[in-house]
C-alpha cells in the first residue's frame, strides 16, 4: 500500500512541476516528449529493479495521464531520472516489496531555442500523519 501511495505521489509531484514550469511561461505549455529513466547505479545496487522491473514505464504512464501531451514541435521535453527507491534508510527493500521513498530529478527543456534546461530535485516520502515522520 505504501508503495502505491509513493508512486502516485511521485507522478503527481512531477506533473505539478511540469505544469508549474510550463504554464508559468506560456498559456499553452504542453509536453511533446516524456522519458523516465531508472538506470542509476543506486537503483542497480538495490533490489527495487528486481521487484519492480516496469517501475519507470509505470511512472511514465502515470505522469502522462496527469499532464497535457502534444505531437507539436512547440512542446516541452521532460526527463525524469529516478535515482533511489528506499524503505526507510535501506536501499534493500523487504520481501513485502514495500517502499516509502523515491528520489530523483526532473529536467525540463523549453521549446524556446534560447531557453536552457531547468532541473528540479524530487523527493517523495510517505509520512505517518500521527507521528509526523517517515512511515516505515
Amino acid at each position: 500500500m505504501k508503495s502505491m501511495f509513493v508512486r502516485t505521489m511521485a507522478a503527481s509531484a512531477v506533473a505539478a512541476i511540469v505544469a508549474g514550469a510550463g504554464w508559468a511561461q506560456s498559456q499553452d505549455g504542453v509536453v511533446k516528449e516524456l522519458t523516465v529513466n531508472s538506470e542509476y547505479t543506486a537503483l542497480k545496487d538495490s533490489n527495487a529493479q528486481e521487484y519492480f522491473p516496469t517501475l519507470a514505464t509505470d511512472l511514465m504512464t502515470s505522469i502522462a495521464d496527469k499532464i497535457a501531451m502534444t505531437t507539436e514541435e512547440a512542446g516541452y521535453v521532460v526527463e525524469v531520472n529516478l535515482q533511489e527507491v528506499r524503505m526507510g534508510d535501506s536501499m534493500t527493500l523487504p520481501e513485502s516489496r514495500e517502499f516509502n521513498q523515491m528520489d530523483g530529478v526532473v529536467s525540463i527543456t523549453s521549446p524556446q531555442a534560447d531557453a536552457g534546461t531547468e532541473s528540479y530535485p524530487v523527493k517523495i516520502i510517505a509520512m505517518d500523519p500521527e507521528i509526523g515522520r517517515a512511515h516505515v
